[in-house]
């Protein structure tokens, strides 16, 4: 017997994946179709850190370079590179430009993605600072 569409509709809804199947819903699920190709938010900095020094990582290793030899392209210690592969520090932005090009990446939206990444990375040390400014009578926020 066909169904109607209003029960088709209430059968695919409880089949659906959601929280109480343990399955994350994606932007389309939560949001209609348009939002599957609406670009996604900027992550918050502690997010962005761990995303950036994930993916830090993974060049360098496929590059094969040591975290001396990072260390070495953008004047630090080795122990920088660590923290900041670990998602304990943040990048600069003029740090990540260095070991992109030290790891010989040229795909500009690739860089691009993880100099975003740096951006938000580092956004609320930067919120940080003018509200400490303010609170000394600094500058406003």
């Amino acid at each position: 017997m066909p169904q109607s569409p209003a029960s088709v509709a209430v059968t695919s809804t409880v089949a659906a994946p959601g929280p109480a199947t343990g399955a994350v819903p994606g932007p389309a699920a939560a949001h209609g179709p348009a939002a599957a190709s609406a670009p996604l938010a900027r992550p918050g900095p502690v997010a962005a850190r761990l995303i950036l020094g994930s993916r830090l990582r993974q060049l360098r290793e496929s590059a094969g370079i040591s975290v001396r030899q990072a260390a070495a392209a953008i004047g630090a210690s080795s122990s920088k590179i660590s923290r900041i592969e670990l998602g304990r520090h943040p990048a600069r932005e003029i740090d990540v430009v260095d070991l992109l090009n030290r790891y010989d990446i040229t795909d500009r939206a690739q860089r691009d993605e993880l100099l975003e990444l740096a951006s938000a990375a580092t956004a609320r040390s930067e919120r940080r600072q003018a509200g400490a400014a303010h609170r000394q009578g600094g500058t406003s926020p």
